[in-house]
């Protein structure tokens, strides 16, 4: 998908909307509705990020098949992983999702190089 400035702001009306909606959730709904979308990122992210393939492989899940249970049986992602394995920790369809690099400070010594979604830069906005 080729990446547009115009598309931004619809994302983030879109997203300015979904926390108007759901700002007076209760805690059990909130707390269901993270599980089964974090349930829903490692799955995907099992089949399309050649990193998750490959943890999957070596704690022994099939991919696709995670549970919030299954947590304890996956490694801590540092920064350190971060910057040894950037090029396996981006999805094989991110272009479609438009994408723009980002990075921290580097206060802590060292910038830490990474890619964010279009989504996840309209809610970066929205949630302000």
């Amino acid at each position: 998908m080729e990446k547009s400035i115009f598309q931004i702001p619809f994302k983030v009306a879109g997203r300015w909307w979904f926390y108007r909606r759901n700002q007076f959730r209760t805690g059990k709904d909130i707390k269901d509705f993270q599980r089964m979308n974090l349930e829903k990122l490692i799955n995907y992210a099992s089949i399309h990020v050649p990193y998750y393939k490959r943890i999957f492989s070596e704690v022994g899940l099939s991919h696709g098949s995670f549970k919030i249970s299954d947590f304890p049986r996956f490694p801590l992602l540092d920064k350190e992983i971060v910057r040894r394995n950037a090029d396996e920790l981006l999805s094989d369809c991110a272009d479609k999702y438009g994408i723009t690099k980002d990075s921290t400070s580097g206060s802590t010594g060292t910038p830490l190089h990474f890619i964010l979604s279009d989504d996840v830069q309209a809610n970066k906005i929205a949630a302000l």
